[in-house]
């Protein structure tokens, strides 16, 4: 397709400011730099938002729209493509023009609309952030219940579920749609959690990359809107590297207590832990430590015998927890 800055784009111009595009071709993409304003006059323009190797429609905007305001005002790159879906007339404001509008009014004026501009710059970002992180916990909310109900295996192992049904039951459950629901889905995507993709017929679906993942950002999410935080998450390493070794030693030496539970000797851990080599020390503050969190509690069977009882998944959970902390806490700015 033809982009607004190509010569041999189907582009005609009625007048110096403004012209008619063609179908299928593109008054900017996304990423580009530019310094053009555009002003839909008659028509229709498809709003494209890139998302990996795929592009995710936000929205159709007709007579009366405004794009690349921000690039225009505040030297900002296009944030999404703009593609010409019918002929369309375009009014365009450029740098030449807007200076020649900075002359005719006072300067002082001048320099307000910039500054304004620049603020609402700042809180339109801010406002999508913040509407983007409350609705996150939400839809995976929806994400998690649709791959149990209606989702499919791939072939590669992670659980599919159709793009539009993602959207009408996040509308129905979080009351967001359009561009705030494409910025939260596209927020899992960079953080490496979903992806979005196309079956043979072009259909879109979207990948669940690892449901237990998912499910703890959802209560990392919960437990920080509440001003808390998730068991194990300001752990020390030497706390996670003890955990590793308890799960291992368990495994190869623990006796199940009823359906969910591992006990083990803490003799046991403590020559797991010299077996391994690990660069972990036994220390028993780590020990009281996990016991007081409620993830292990500890049981003095004789005076020199202590055992250990424990839920694996609970322990795999918090390792879980250590492996993508950074990620969870990693700020996205979309």
């Amino acid at each position: 397709m033809n982009t607004a800055g190509n010569n041999s784009e189907p582009v005609k111009n009625k007048s110096r400011y403004e012209r008619v595009y063609s179908r299928e071709s593109m008054l900017f993409v996304e990423g580009e730099t530019g310094s053009r304003m555009f002003i839909i006059r008659s028509g229709k323009v498809r709003v494209l938002k890139n998302e990996g190797n795929n592009s995710i429609e936000l929205t159709v905007l007709g007579a009366g729209s405004v794009l690349g305001e921000l690039t225009l005002l505040d030297n900002q790159p296009y944030n999404v493509t703009a593609e010409v879906i019918e002929d369309t007339v375009v009014t365009i404001i450029d740098e030449e023009l807007l200076n020649r509008i900075y002359k005719r009014i006072p300067a002082w004026l001048g320099k307000l609309v910039k500054s304004i501009v620049k603020r609402l710059a700042e809180e339109t970002k801010k406002a999508s952030n913040e509407l983007v992180q409350k609705s996150v916990s939400g839809v995976i909310r929806v994400l998690l219940l649709l791959a149990k109900s209606e989702g499919w295996d791939t072939e590669v192992g992670h659980r599919g579920i159709d793009f539009d049904r993602v959207k009408e039951e996040v509308l129905a459950v979080t009351g967001i749609e359009g561009v705030e629901a494409e910025n939260v889905l596209l927020h899992l995507t960079i953080k490496g959690m979903i992806l979005i993709c196309k079956n043979s017929s072009g259909s879109e679906y979207i990948c669940i990359k690892d449901h237990s993942v998912l499910s703890l950002y959802m209560n990392y999410l919960r437990a920080h809107q509440c001003g808390s935080t998730l068991t194990g998450e300001n752990f020390p390493d030497e706390v996670f590297r003890l955990v590793k070794i308890i799960i291992k030693t368990g495994d190869q030496e623990g006796r199940r207590s009823g359906d969910r539970l591992v006990e083990v000797d803490l003799s046991q851990i403590e020559a797991g832990i010299e077996l391994q080599n690990s660069g972990c020390s036994f220390d028993m503050n780590q020990i009281d430590q996990l016991v007081e969190s409620r993830l292990i509690f500890s049981q003095k069977v004789s005076d020199n015998k202590t055992v250990l009882i424990y839920n694996p998944q609970l322990l795999k959970q918090l390792c879980l927890l250590q492996e993508w902390i950074n990620v969870f806490k990693e700020e996205i700015t979309i």
